[in-house]
């Protein structure tokens, strides 16, 4: 039976034939879709398909773990010791600039010449550089100035204070504050210079080694 025939055959019935042909391809396309929902396909499909990525290795990324724990443990501690905050890796170098020092510096000296210490090399270096050459001599400089300053004042104080008769209360009462202001000058000049200081004393330990 040509199609022509079957048209014809539900115009005769009274049936719409545009009617059944959509019917009949909507049960075609349904079975169709029922048999690929039951197949393995839906399983592996995807609607973007992506690049498989690799699995981790969640045993190297334990170990890896643990390891940082022990690093961070071992920072830590030497931390509390020597109040230096180091590179687990560089830990073992600073150990063995200490055990060099013959007991002529120990770890405030290390702490405070840290900046200076190249840990970068297989030994210990001390690298000095000129900014800090020219900044050490700045503060002498300025310091040593200051110094003579108080010194002069304070000394021209004394002989004024030991050739009068008649002393006023305000001048003794200042030869206190000249002494504390020399002090302080000078200790605050050590501060400055502690870390270049340290440095140089470090250095010239190891040349004599």
């Amino acid at each position: 039976m040509s199609i022509p025939e079957i048209v014809s055959f539900f115009e005769k019935i009274g049936v719409n034939p545009v009617i059944i042909m959509t019917i009949l391809l909507i049960c075609v396309v349904a079975a169709f879709l029922l048999r690929f929902l039951n197949s393995e396909g839906p399983l592996t499909w995807r609607l973007f398909k992506t690049k498989q990525k690799s699995r981790p290795d969640w045993g190297q990324i334990h170990t890896d773990l643990r390891q940082l724990a022990k690093d961070i443990q071992k920072q830590q501690e030497f931390r509390d010791l020597t109040g230096i905050f180091v590179h687990p890796d560089k830990i073992e170098k600073l150990i063995a600039l200490r055990d060099s020092s013959n007991g002529e510096f120990d770890w405030p000296e290390i702490k405070a010449a840290r900046s200076f210490i190249d840990l970068n090399t297989e030994q210990p270096k001390i690298r000095i550089g000129v900014c800090a050459k020219i900044f050490d001599i700045f503060i002498i400089t300025l310091f040593s100035v200051g110094g003579i300053c108080f010194t002069l004042l304070f000394s021209i104080l004394v002989v004024i204070i030991a050739t009068e008769n008649d002393v006023r209360p305000s001048l003794l009462a200042s030869l206190p504050l000249f002494c504390v202001s020399i002090l302080f000058n000078f200790m605050l000049m050590q501060s400055l210079r502690r870390n270049y200081r340290s440095a140089k004393l470090i250095a010239k330990t190891l040349g004599r080694r």
